[in-house]
């Protein structure tokens, strides 16, 4: 960034400089907002033979040179010789630097200049020149060679004087930009704030300034300033500046406004198509329901990585949930041997051979597996979910009979793979959640905290858990609703104890409730995944709805 700032100074301020065979002839350019402010303190002489140098560029030459450029106010030197009086008859070369900075301030410049003329050899004069700046104190010195003739002297001093003051400019911008990032670095946002905006009127087209005014007002949290400004640098930019589209996204984001958020993030994976890009932005259209881009997001992932899980994992769930099953499955079936713990893609897997009619061939592809060989814990726990859910088709179709039967063969798989490995968390999960869809919510809690032992960093278990508090705390709720109908129709001792019932219901019911949301806290702290976390975030409202409930009726 440093070098792309004294580039653009440099190709700005090279074209002040004018080398050209009349100066008198070139048009006036009209000056630039924030144009510097210099002022020339009357001029010296060291000799008698260099009076008509000085008087000329007094009187003339200095005045045209600083008239020809865009980004310099030159004052009027009367107004500055006004000012001088006040210091009485001193020689303009024995002045203090803090009193040349003092005549600065007081006449409201941004440079100062001193100048000394002397002859050398007639007609070579020298003009010695320092320059004071009043922003940052600095000071630089220099010397021309100038002669007589007119062209000849302009020439040198547009070449040789006028380059050394853009020089000083330009290093001294660059310093005064280094102070203002020094002090946002530094947590100093009331001082960069003020001196990024001293830059601007400087040069308003420097877009670094901006670019820190957004910073500091995004850290302050001002979020509709910090936009104004990354906005406006997104609308102008042609370079496709991935700092200007990451801020913009990242103003946009802590906010909550996703989708608006989208649209930068959008760009940046357009520019840098990386997987990680691609599959940041999906987690984002995942928030917002938009099920269309989060396909076509993942899928630029999986064209540049075909074997990233993740976004196999994504992509498999995204498809069922937009119904294409029949594409979705070959991805479920991957993503299921990637994550065999992973209860979304087991439900989901199953559930898109049912919406395709393949529950039968499944079911026969997994017991040939299972009869190839008898030790794949897998494929037998693949098996008995085929099994549950040709259960479930049985059960739809009115046959009990047969859906028992399934029922039991899927008991049975599960049991064998207790036997082959008794410390397989997968499988307490596939039990419990067979116990707590029979409503058996004792063997369910059992194999629940089975699997949250030998699975802890498996989420399922931790919001089937959940679940199963959440039953449990409303069916107290509902206990303590009929007691606490019943109290008005007792009295004395029973009326106490009905009461008593109903406080004790109430307690267990809130005790169920607060399990409930630590199930569902720690379920989050286990995954990352986007679609996981909204299911635990719609349960965690869910529970949170029945605490106020249950606190508003008694």
């Amino acid at each position: 960034m440093r070098k792309l700032i004294v580039l653009i100074l440099s190709a700005f301020l090279f074209a002040c400089s004018m080398n050209v065979s009349s100066f008198e002839e070139q048009e006036k350019p009209e000056k630039v907002d924030g144009a510097l402010k210099v002022a020339i303190l009357p001029l010296e002489k060291l000799d008698n033979q260099s009076g008509y140098i000085k008087k000329i560029m007094e009187v003339r030459d200095l005045q045209m040179l600083f008239d020809l450029t865009a980004n310099y106010v030159l004052m009027d030197i009367d107004q500055v010789a006004m000012v001088l009086d006040d210091y009485g008859d001193v020689a303009i070369d024995e002045l203090e630097k803090e009193e040349i900075l003092d005549i600065g301030k007081e006449l409201g410049v941004d440079l100062v200049i001193t100048m000394t003329v002397e002859e050398i050899r007639n007609p070579q004069f020298r003009v010695a020149y320092t320059l004071f700046s009043m922003r940052t104190s600095d000071v630089t010195s220099g010397r021309t060679t100038v002669l007589k003739n007119k062209e000849q002297r302009l020439t040198a001093l547009s070449d040789e004087f006028m380059g050394t003051v853009d020089d000083f400019v330009s290093s001294e911008m660059l310093k005064l930009i280094d102070i203002a990032k020094q002090a946002y670095n530094t947590r100093r946002y009331d001082v960069s704030r003020e001196s990024f905006n001293n830059i601007l009127q400087i040069d308003p087209s420097l877009d670094e300034a901006r670019y820190y005014l957004g910073l500091i007002n995004l850290k302050e949290e001002n979020y509709d300033e910090a936009l104004s400004y990354f906005n406006n640098l997104v609308e102008q930019d042609t370079t496709g500046n991935i700092d200007y589209l990451d801020i913009q996204y990242q103003v946009y984001y802590v906010q909550g406004m996703f989708r608006e958020a989208a649209e930068p993030l959008r760009k940046i994976a357009e520019i840098r198509n990386t997987k990680e890009d691609w599959l940041l932005l999906a987690d984002l259209y995942t928030r917002n329901s938009d099920s269309r881009n989060v396909i076509d997001a993942v899928s630029r992932a999986i064209e540049l990585d075909p074997e990233d899980s993740d976004a196999i994992y994504r992509y498999a769930n995204v498809l069922y949930d937009t119904q294409d099953y029949q594409k979705a499955i070959p991805y479920l079936e991957q993503a299921l041997a990637l994550f065999p713990e992973d209860d979304i893609v087991v439900t989901n897997l199953i559930s898109a051979y049912q919406q395709t009619g393949q529950i039968d061939q499944a079911i026969k592809n997994y017991e040939d597996i299972v009869k190839r060989d008898g030790k794949n814990v897998n494929a037998r726990l693949n098996l008995a979910n085929m099994y549950l859910s040709a259960a479930k088709e049985a059960e739809k179709a009115g046959n009990t009979n047969t859906a028992r039967t399934f029922k039991q063969k899927a008991t049975k798989a599960y049991n064998d793979v207790v036997k082959i490995d008794d410390t397989n968390g997968i499988v307490y999960i596939r039990l419990a959640n067979l116990y707590l869809e029979e409503k058996d919510y004792q063997k369910a809690t059992t194999n629940v905290e089975k699997a949250m032992i030998f699975s802890p960093n498996n989420y399922a278990p931790f919001i089937m858990s959940a679940q199963i508090k959440r039953v449990l705390g409303f069916e107290k709720y509902q206990a303590a609703v009929k007691l606490n109908s019943e109290i008005p129709k007792a009295v004395g001792s029973k009326a106490q104890t009905l009461a008593s019932q109903r406080d004790q219901a109430v307690e267990e019911a809130s005790n169920f409730y607060r399990e409930a949301e630590e199930n569902l806290e720690q379920a989050a702290k286990v995954t990352d995944k986007a679609q996981v976390l909204n299911i635990v975030e719609n349960n965690l409202t869910m529970i949170r709805d029945l605490e106020d409930r249950l606190r508003s009726s008694f």
